[in-house]
């Protein structure tokens, strides 16, 4: 049942240190009309019972504790079946928004007819605030109008959940998958810039991201072991893939927008935890990783393989690594040069 403009969702895990502005950052909204859901993943530092003192002075919020601890994903679908807003906004429980944030981007979704709006972010860390990197490097992203993927490739790097306000249609049959933990919500956002009918870019700052201290992590920036957070991010270019091959484009624009995407991928989320297990080849299973990196690139089409820039990289960086390390763990690496060697070359005949 719709009933409210907008629902609010927020993830928690022990957070008590930042829920409070978290949650009165969206109780002192300028905008009417607004419900916010919590949804506590067992936290054991007492999040759960100071965002329940909220429960009897505000009728507009809903507060669910998972009976075991289901991660991120879980926790956000679970706000999405409970939501009754129209419009779906996602905030990180130590995050915080600006007062007349929610406001803003629903104008401009009414103004504009857009199922899809984008707000702006700052970085908050040490009492300090800055811009975020791609916000400089892509003037684009700070300028108000109508965007989409194929014009705008720039929006992959603002590829996340938050700051963005969803028409609940749009997303009415969309869950984050439960099987990913490392930018689960990257395929999420990724399907609805895919399947909006108007993407709108409202360039004021919505929330404020926290950097927190190394060890100080929230629901969504926890980390797993090396070897599943790269496992992971496959995963969740396997989804991207699939929703970008479902979407209505032609084949050639789908092959355009999947390149785009595994080049930003490739560049910064998988290149950070590979590196690492590469440097610490007594903890990792390098062997298994770089095996997984050659049954991946397998199954890209041979002209992927050749129009992703960020592949030429990979080779270039991983082979400093490989032979330092044993045989066995070079001779995989030979054989995925071999594989994207194989995959160029057929590409390359085909356009002769």
């Amino acid at each position: 049942m719709i009933s409210k403009k907008i629902s609010i969702i927020i993830p928690m895990y022990n957070v008590k240190d930042y829920i409070v502005e978290t949650i009165e950052s969206v109780i002192n909204q300028t905008m009417e009309d607004i419900e916010l859901v919590l949804i506590d993943d067992c936290s054991s530092d007492g999040t759960y019972e100071i965002a329940k003192k909220y429960l009897e002075r505000y009728p507009n919020i809903t507060l669910i504790r998972n009976k075991k601890n289901q991660g991120v994903s879980a926790s956000r679908n679970i706000g999405l079946k409970l939501s009754k807003g129209h419009y779906i906004y996602f905030l990180d429980s130590d995050d915080y928004i600006e007062k007349d944030a929610i406001k803003k981007l629903y104008m401009a979704a009414q103004r504009e007819n857009a199922d899809l709006v984008i707000g702006n972010h700052l970085i908050y860390q040490n009492e300090e605030t800055k811009s975020p990197w791609m916000l400089e490097k892509f003037p684009s992203l700070t300028m108000a109008g109508e965007k989409n993927l194929l014009k705008n490739p720039e929006l992959y790097f603002l590829i996340y959940s938050c700051g963005k306000l969803f028409s609940k249609e749009l997303i009415n049959d969309l869950k984050f998958s439960e099987q990913i933990y490392n930018g689960e919500d990257q395929p999420f956002t990724l399907y609805a810039y895919l399947n909006a009918k108007k993407i709108y870019l409202e360039p004021c700052i919505t929330f404020y991201y926290r950097m927190r201290k190394p060890g100080d992590v929230s629901l969504s920036q926890t980390e797993g072991l090396l070897e599943e957070k790269i496992t992971g991010f496959i995963n969740m270019i396997e989804l991207s893939k699939k929703y970008i091959d479902e979407s209505p484009n032609e084949p050639n624009i789908k092959e355009d927008l999947f390149i785009f995407y595994l080049n930003r991928v490739l560049t910064l989320n998988l290149w950070n935890p590979l590196s690492k297990a590469l440097k610490s080849p007594s903890k990792y299973n390098c062997f298994s990783i770089i095996r997984t990196l050659n049954i991946s690139v397998n199954n890209l089409t041979d002209e992927v393989v050749l129009k992703t820039p960020a592949i030429t990289e990979y080779i270039r960086n991983i082979k400093p690594y490989v032979y330092a390390l044993n045989k066995e763990v070079a001779k995989e690496y030979l054989k995925l040069l071999k594989t994207i060697k194989e995959k160029r070359d057929r590409a390359k005949n085909r356009l002769l």
